[in-house]
């Protein structure tokens, strides 16, 4: 079946064919393959066809049509790609500043005990720096929206055809 996507919908066709082989290989994982004679029908019923092989087939077909989408989608994906990176540096960049802010904002008063007299003494502790990390979370959220609108675009005018095997297009799709 010839579908005309873009990347937006091949990012969900992907998902979605994977999802797919995820199924048949549970069965394929963990199915009892040797059963007790009146058990036999009841545990075919799990398998495509009521078929083992068929089961496989249909799985290795999942994992084939999930290889050539996600080769067609890195060929079409330059451009996305990049923008993919900085976003990568970005949300790292986010979660360290998040963390440092955190910190910044921990007690700032130590209770020790005097190892001479026994008393418990109180030291006043100081930030090391005047940094407002919450202004550089906020300005990095800013920059991680306009990377996300860019990508978006990309991928929603990106277009390209994929030809889907017909049985695995009619269990998706129906």
């Amino acid at each position: 079946m010839k579908l005309d996507l873009n990347m937006t919908t091949a990012f969900t066709l992907r998902k979605r064919i994977k999802d797919l082989a995820r199924q048949y290989e549970n069965v394929l994982s963990f199915g009892r393959f040797v059963v007790e004679p009146e058990q036999v029908d009841e545990e075919l019923e799990k398998f495509e066809n009521k078929n083992v092989y068929d089961t496989f087939v249909l799985w290795s077909k999942c994992n084939d049509e999930t290889y050539k989408l996600s080769n067609l989608i890195d060929e079409y994906n330059e451009k996305g790609k990049v923008h993919l990176n900085a976003l990568n540096v970005i949300n790292k960049k986010i979660e360290v500043a998040t963390r440092l802010e955190q910190l910044l904002k921990a007690n700032r008063t130590q209770k020790s005990r005097n190892p001479v007299t026994g008393n418990w003494e109180v030291t006043k502790l100081e930030k090391i720096t005047d940094t407002d990390f919450e202004k550089v979370v906020d300005a990095l959220s800013k920059e991680k929206v306009k990377e996300e609108d860019e990508l978006s675009k990309i991928n929603s005018n990106t277009k390209f055809s994929f030809d889907l095997d017909d049985e695995i297009y009619h269990k998706i799709y129906g």
